[in-house]
């Protein structure tokens, strides 16, 4: 049928697809229509069959080596749902009404903080055990929460072999994160290896070493860096245990990795795909009995660096692609992070929008029933070698540094991640990458209510000392958030006025570039006339006095616009201008203006500025 459908179409080269887009850009140089990723991968504009035709992944099978198309030859996924465990029997309450929302797993996130006990009690009443996976979240009391489960099942007469879940213990995430152990090294280490031991021998389905790769992606790593730093976590638990006497097959089934998904929609397809492939490679070298261990279990969640406190429904539209990246790419489980979690943690109707988006996606789209959907797109498998070649280099490099740990002491990691956040930030500031509702696109009417810390990640607790240095784990609209919390508590609001002048098509888009700019600190502006003479604006300034005018209209004009407010105004606001009039500059400065709002500047920066000149901050 193939043979029969294309002998009727002449076969188009890569090179005329090439020549056709330059003739319809009009002759724009096919180079620049390239741009390269945060993970210095070049990315086309287009891409053919000879983009993969040398590409060993093209002819893979699901459920086959190297595991690129899936584990399974169907695409489904569990649908988790993530509850914090201050008081268990509230815990469980969250999590019925979670099962009975759709949920079919339950991850119990207890604070990490080292002196209060870890409860059970009531926790996992009247949940099915044998049906519904639940995973276990704390590094500092992991054999203790190993304990009540046994004691758990015990009680409810659940075997332990038929029991699906984590508990989910990674020193080396926690050491990365706080810069020191829960307790001493071989202290925290032996907690590991007494769960691994009797899991061995009692949960074949319990996953009970973490590799944490989600860290990466907030403390602002690229695609790379999670998957090569996990590659690298996940080494060094098979090397320390196998070390201990604990027989690989026991170590590779009891594994777990958890991914954080962002909003590069086709990376993070390609992201999942790419480390799948790379670790069974890496557990191939191990050499364990059993072939399903060359395999282990992907969690996904969405990404937390790129959510906001401000326009919170936008975190919606953004967990929605981020779950299909997830699914696409192949997760064994997801967890998406409820909309206003920053300000409000855990409410039941945000918690059921959450999980309404995975069932959508399952039971509507149903794309749990299609194998592989992206297999064959020439973009992503292409994407999926270049991350796996790029990744694999960085691992590589990590073990010949000596190992994960050996790695971090000598501060190669953080760096790296350090580097890579402050260019995302950068783009933040310069509005390359857009955060819509916070560094774009503002509502200034909308306020968030006080609820005092910003402490977003519930990191509760610090040690007194550092081993090493932690990562800088931060969402990306922190500062712009911050500065916008600062006028919002003001006891007085500035106000804004735009003063438009001249031609209707520069005065509005300097108007709207304005209200996009500032707006982001969350002023008041106030509603001005279209097409107010100069008089009728100034008449109007004197009489309700806003803290900020900002002048938009033609460069030519602006000299004796603002010669005309320096005469007639009756006091003196601080003046701005929109755009940048290089010619006018000078003379601008000396007649009083302040500030030239263009697209050249660092949003932050001029936001803090702005504050300062308003006696907002010091």
């Amino acid at each position: 049928m193939e043979k029969q459908l294309f002998s009727d179409f002449a076969p188009v080269t890569r090179r005329q697809w090439i020549d056709k887009m330059i003739q319809d850009l009009k002759g724009r140089p096919y180079e620049k229509l390239i741009w390269e990723s945060p993970e210095g991968i070049p990315v086309e504009p287009a891409y053919s069959r000879e983009d993969t035709k040398d590409l060993s992944l093209r002819d893979g099978q699901p459920g086959k080596f190297p595991f690129h198309r899936g584990y399974h030859t169907r695409q489904s996924w569990i649908i988790g749902q993530d509850i914090t465990v201050q008081d268990p029997k509230e815990a469980n309450k969250q999590a019925l009404l979670a099962i009975k929302g759709g949920a079919e797993a339950l991850g119990f996130i207890y604070p990490d903080i080292p002196d209060p006990c870890i409860g059970m009690d009531g926790l996992l009443e009247n949940i099915e055990l044998e049906k519904v996976p639940v995973f276990f979240e704390n590094s500092f009391h992991p054999y203790t929460l190993f304990t009540g489960l046994k004691q758990a099942l015990s009680e409810a007469g659940v075997s332990p072999a038929s029991f699906h879940g984590a508990v989910s213990f990674d020193p080396l995430g926690f050491l990365t994160v706080h810069g020191d152990y829960p307790s001493t090294e071989k202290d925290t280490f032996f907690s590991g290896r007494e769960i691994l031991e009797e899991a061995g021998e009692l949960f074949p389905h319990l996953r009970t070493l973490a590799v944490h790769a989600d860290i990466f992606n907030n403390a602002g790593g690229t695609a790379v860096h999670e998957i090569g730093y996990a590659l690298a976590t996940g080494n060094e638990y098979l090397s320390y245990y196998t070390k201990e006497g604990i027989p690989i097959d026991n170590v590779a089934n009891h594994i777990l990795f958890l991914f954080a998904v962002s909003g590069n929609f086709f990376m993070e397809i390609a992201k999942l795909r790419a480390f799948r492939m790379l670790w069974s490679i890496v557990m191939k070298t191990w050499e364990p009995e059993k072939p399903e261990h060359l395999t282990t279990h992907i969690h996904a969640t969405t990404a937390l660096r790129n959510k906001t406190l401000y326009d919170p429904y936008v975190n919606i539209l953004r967990t929605t692609t981020e779950s299909m990246s997830a699914i696409l790419g192949g997760a064994n489980s997801l967890t998406v992070r409820p909309y206003d979690m920053l300000l409000k943690g855990y409410r039941e109707p945000s918690a059921r929008l959450a999980r309404n988006i995975q069932l959508i996606l399952k039971n509507e789209t149903r794309l749990h029933e299609v194998t592989d959907a992206v297999a064959g797109a020439y973009y992503i498998e292409k994407l999926t070698r270049q991350l796996a070649d790029k990744a694999w280099k960085l691992f590589q490099e990590v073990e010949k540094e000596g190992g994960y740990r050996k790695a971090l002491k000598n501060e190669n990691i953080q760096q790296a991640l350090s580097d890579s956040l402050e260019k995302r930030l950068m783009n933040i500031a310069a509005r390359k990458e857009i955060l819509v509702g916070t560094n774009h696109y503002p509502n200034p009417q909308e306020r968030v209510t006080d609820e005092g810390s910003m402490d977003h990640l519930g990191m509760s607790w610090s040690p007194g000392r550092k081993l090493i240095r932690p990562i800088d784990i931060r969402r990306l609209g922190e500062e712009i958030e911050s500065l916008r919390l600062t006028t919002e508590l003001a006891q007085k609001k500035p106000v804004v006025y735009l003063l438009g002048f001249g031609s209707p098509a520069v005065r509005n888009n300097r108007e709207n570039f304005v209200l996009n700019l500032i707006g982001c600190a969350g002023f008041s502006f106030t509603e001005t006339a279209p097409g107010a003479t100069p008089g009728e604006h100034i008449k109007e300034i004197n009489r309700i006095h806003p803290d900020l005018v900002v002048l938009c209209g033609d460069d030519e004009g602006y000299p004796e616009m603002t010669e005309k407010l320096k005469k007639e105004l009756t006091y003196k606001p601080i003046l701005a201008i929109a755009g940048l009039p290089e010619k006018n500059m000078e003379t601008l400065k000396i007649q009083g203006i302040h500030f030239f709002l263009h697209q050249k500047v660092d949003l932050p920066e001029t936001l803090r500025d702005l504050q300062k000149a308003l006696n907002l901050i010091q």
